[in-house]
């Protein structure tokens, strides 16, 4: 199953194979910053720009749950300041919600909860039913996000609950002791301005995004100038550091199951072996350069807090380039890490073969598409479902004892015979 949010506040999902389409009976008031689906599929979950978070269910298209945030809006007594966009805290406000945009969400491998970031610096777990927060990680005063979080995740048993900002700053709670109210473990990533062999001299590079490996053992990131680093979690220690190549800066990233590392920059997306910097792929989008006959407009493309030179694309008649003609600004990897997902300024979702860089599927919107992301199909019957539920606790505990390598490299269908024997 495939759900992108796009900059209009709407939610849209395309099931694969085929399947129906539900339609989402609500939606956002803004931008849509980050979506997540459930390791069962029955269930979808969009974070946005208001501060607020929504859950619903992916095969009816029903609203579960609405968390609001800080909005001076209902239940809320915080009072916004008009002339900075932001809100002055009340500290008898009853809302439980963010004070900033959701920039992060994950689910729980058992699907009961939800794990939010945003740009307030907070993490929240929610119960995904009922929309009520659950708690709030402590986060002591030497122990505290310096940035927006960037990316949150749990560990596949659920015990460990992992955020980190773009700043670098790595925090995991035991969210089995006390609710999570324990005091973090932290890990300090080192970042670019802190690498002496970087050729930047007293340049001091962006981090734009930054997520976590399926294992949570690695976390990705990039930014200007083509960066793209590789750290290692448990130690912070930079494990890459490499340029794009062809690509100007690295706006979204993405981390696969085998180490394949993507990374979006402009209307182009590279896909690169984390182990070894070699580019795979080279998903090329109309950019003036090359085969493409496309020229650029004349108007410029803001994004974030910086204004970017690239400009989108005019389409020309005898132009085969097949790529996206604005900046890609949202990637995902499929479980297998066989099938790539993104989503570009220009209003497309196009879903690529990781391997071959064949497109496999693409969708076209009247808005920018700001978030994807993709999970498997809602399993219909009861059977089904408990399998479903069984294996993804099965490979949470075999990942826990360290026995993951020996169904690592093994396909879905023999997996599933496996975890039948145990």
């Amino acid at each position: 199953m495939l759900a992108f949010g796009a900059a209009d506040g709407q939610v849209h999902i395309e099931a694969a194979q085929g399947g129906r389409r539900p339609r989402l009976r609500t939606k956002h008031a803004l931008e849509v910053s980050c979506v997540a689906i459930s390791a069962d599929g029955r269930f979808l979950s969009a974070g946005c720009r208001d501060r607020s978070m929504k859950t619903w269910d992916a095969v009816s298209g029903a609203e579960i749950s609405w968390a609001r945030g800080h909005d001076s809006e209902g239940l809320c007594t915080c009072f916004p300041q008009l002339h900075q966009g932001d809100f002055m805290m009340d500290p008898r406000c009853p809302v439980e919600g963010h004070s900033g945009a959701v920039s992060a969400m994950v689910f729980s491998p058992c699907c009961r909860k939800i794990a939010t970031g945003g740009e307030d610096k907070m993490l929240i777990v929610w119960n995904a039913r009922s929309g009520e927060a659950i708690f709030r990680p402590k986060q002591p005063r030497d122990y505290r996000f310096s940035r927006k979080v960037g990316a949150v995740a749990f560990t596949p048993d659920g015990s460990r609950l992992a955020g980190v900002c773009l700043d670098g700053v790595l925090l995991v709670w035991d969210v089995t002791k006390h609710a999570g109210l324990c005091t973090p473990a932290r890990v300090l990533l080192n970042m670019p301005w802190n690498l002496t062999a970087w050729p930047w001299e007293q340049r001091r590079p962006s981090v734009y995004d930054i997520q976590f490996s399926p294992d949570l053992k690695r976390i990705a990131g990039g930014g200007t100038e083509g960066l793209l680093m590789v750290w290692d979690s448990r130690t912070g220690q930079a494990l890459r550091s490499f340029t794009g190549g062809p690509l100007s800066a690295a706006f979204a990233v993405a981390f696969a199951s085998d180490g394949s590392l993507a990374a979006g920059g402009g209307p182009s997306v590279g896909v690169w072996c984390a182990d070894s910097c070699i580019l795979r792929v080279y998903l090329r989008g109309h950019d003036g350069m090359g085969p493409c006959l496309c020229r650029p407009t004349h108007a410029l493309v803001p994004m974030g807090e910086a204004l970017l030179t690239f400009r989108p694309m005019m389409p020309h008649g005898g132009c085969r380039v097949g790529g996206h003609r604005a900046t890609v600004g949202a990637l995902c990897f499929s479980q297998n890490g066989r099938a790539l997902a993104s989503g570009s300024d220009d209003g497309t979702c196009r879903m690529w073969d990781s391997e071959t860089g064949a497109l496999l599927h693409s969708v076209k919107l009247t808005s920018p598409v700001v978030s994807v992301a993709l999970g498997r199909d809602w399993v219909q019957d009861e059977s089904g479902r408990k399998r479903a539920r069984r294996e993804s606790f099965a490979m949470g505990q075999l990942d826990r004892l360290g026995a993951r390598s020996l169904v690592k490299g093994l396909e879905n269908e023999v997996v599933r015979l496996i975890l039948d024997r145990l």
